[in-house]
């Protein structure tokens, strides 16, 4: 990305825990990457944590209609 504002997808279904073991990996991406737009995909009401954190712009839903959330996420990445 070399100073350019790149997107990242983080993919990251799972409960709580799971996503909780996932944050210093968004800490250590908006480290390296500032300008960034990373989106976390993953289910809404446990991913918004990393939005609320500085850690994530968005987030798009895992729980979308059959994969549609993925479609729309990979769409937007571009």
């Amino acid at each position: 990305m070399n100073g350019a504002r790149g997107k990242i997808l983080v993919v990251r279904g799972g409960a709580i825990g799971d996503f909780i073991l996932t944050l210093p990996v968004l800490a250590a991406l908006r480290r390296h990457f500032p300008q960034a737009h990373v989106e976390v995909l993953g289910y809404p009401h446990i991913a918004q944590l990393a939005v609320a954190g500085g850690l994530a712009n968005d987030v798009h839903s895992i729980e979308a209609r059959r994969g549609s959330g993925l479609l729309r996420a990979r769409r937007a990445a571009r």
